[in-house]
């Protein structure tokens, strides 16, 4: 039976034409699935990576505070031994000491250690720039029905973005390798 076409469009196509537009119908099913499947996959190492990155943060944070309350627990005793000086410099009423201790007093210099920047590069989860859309005998190319107009890499290089480094742990980039 002859396609007929009505204002236009094709209205009664035949056995093979509706057979054909059935396969592709499910071609674009299957695409449609994969891409859900794959915006999952992004959506999921995005969530482990921050996950990775909070509990990194939340560590660090820890660090600081034990560091912190060890140095104010020095600075205490410290504090504590020039007071215990003093008294005994100012029972002896020795001002040439006392001025000495509080030169002493006044030149120390207490601080928390520097923070220190490790690299750590992220892999970056992405979709490759040319892959074949249809594998058979045929080859047909995403790029040959686009005009390779469109750069599909997942790779930002042009800012560093994709080589954005930040002090984390090696350790986690095991944990964030969701790209198979």
């Amino acid at each position: 039976m002859a396609s007929v076409k009505f204002l236009g469009y094709i209205v009664f196509g035949s056995q093979t034409e509706r057979e054909i537009q059935k396969l592709f119908q499910g071609y674009e099913k299957t695409l449609s699935e994969q891409k859900l499947k794959m915006c999952d996959d992004i959506t999921e190492w995005g969530d482990a990576l921050m996950r990775s990155i909070y509990k990194y943060v939340t560590k660090q944070k820890e660090i600081l505070e034990k560091e912190y309350t060890k140095r104010i627990s020095y600075l205490n005793i410290k504090c504590q031994q020039f007071v215990d000086e003093l008294r005994v410099h100012e029972e002896a009423n020795n001002i040439e000491q006392i001025t000495q201790l509080l030169d002493q007093c006044k030149s120390i210099k207490y601080k928390l250690a520097e923070l220190e920047h490790h690299g750590q590069t992220i892999p970056f989860i992405g979709i490759p720039g040319k892959d074949p859309m249809v594998k058979n005998g045929d080859e047909f190319n995403l790029s040959e029905t686009e005009n390779d107009t469109s750069n599909h890499s997942s790779t930002v290089n042009h800012d560093n973005e994709a080589e954005m480094s930040i002090g984390i742990d090696p350790r986690l980039n095991q944990n964030l390798r969701l790209t198979e």
